[in-house]
């Protein structure tokens, strides 16, 4: 398998698992994985860079609309997971004029699951592009 194509795979299988790990942990709670949320969404995306990943000749790098069709769910997943990063730290930040709100936003945190979902979206256009050209080593012989 070509490393690029390999690269975009790992990323999108590592974005498949974060979807099922903790988006929002809650102290004394627990916590909440992506699945009661958008991280369906994110799963749809990154298995369809996955099965792009996977299309054609697993020799040759992605290239054209192959190599756009595994970036753009990539993007998309990574925006996904800014908004929901974003809205988690804006919401529960600053604490708040009473004891109650300070202590209910001190105890709320993004997990990790949201960091590998965005991590992965980055990281699949970034080694599409990176690793494009990259050459395979040839047998000797």
């Amino acid at each position: 398998m070509h490393k690029q194509r390999l690269a975009i795979v790992i990323a999108a299988a590592l974005g498949v698992v974060a979807t099922f790990l903790p988006w929002v942990n809650i102290a004394f709670l627990g916590s909440v994985s992506g699945t009661y949320g958008d991280g369906w969404f994110t799963l749809i995306l990154f298995i369809a860079a996955l099965v792009i990943g996977l299309l054609k000749d697993k020799s040759a790098p992605l290239t054209g609309g192959l190599m756009y069709g595994a970036i753009i769910p990539g993007i998309l997943a990574a925006i996904i997971g800014l908004y929901d990063f974003i809205n988690i730290t804006s919401r529960f930040s600053g604490g708040g004029d009473n004891l109650y709100t300070a202590a209910a936003s001190s105890s709320i945190s993004a997990g990790i699951g949201l960091y590998l979902v965005i991590a992965a979206g980055i990281t699949i256009p970034v080694v599409a592009f990176v690793l494009k050209g990259s050459q395979q080593e040839q047998p000797q012989g």
